[in-house]
């Protein structure tokens, strides 16, 4: 999987290319995983914890993630690129603007996964894991904070 940062100042892209095989929540909902086949050969574990809320839902296997980035979440009030996805997210979160951007001081990111041109699904969660599949989720090889 590709990851890095592209261009002077560019948002962390951190994974694409990948292909949605299963997506599961823990018991407590706290955390997602997604099973996928990067380059239709190679598969892997994603998997974010203490989600606060996500567009990414069982339903979404089979759906191609054509590359992922974390954002910041003030990025969300201040970017017009993410007036769609704020308002989206303030509406199915049931919040106001400020208490989103408090996310921020709780630590919380906005990982945004470009699923085709015009559609993006974002997830809020503090943590992301990515390896190869592994059965449980305590094996994981890359964890970004």
């Amino acid at each position: 999987m590709q990851s890095g940062t592209y261009g002077k100042g560019a948002v962390n892209m951190l994974y694409s290319n990948v292909r949605i095989r299963q997506a599961s929540f823990s018991d407590s909902g706290q955390s997602l995983w997604l099973r996928v086949i990067y380059a239709q050969r190679e598969y892997k574990d994603i998997i974010y914890s203490d989600v606060r809320h996500s567009q990414i839902t069982e339903q979404h296997a089979g759906t191609e993630i054509l590359y992922a980035q974390e954002v910041p979440v003030l990025s969300l009030k201040n970017l017009p690129s993410m007036q769609e996805t704020r308002e989206a997210l303030l509406i199915e979160m049931g919040i106001e603007l400020d208490e989103m951007l408090a996310l921020a001081q709780e630590k919380y990111k906005v990982f945004l996964h470009y699923v085709k041109p015009g559609q993006t699904l974002a997830v809020i969660a503090k943590k992301l894991f990515v390896g190869r599949e592994c059965a449980t989720s305590e094996s994981v090889s890359l964890e970004i904070e």
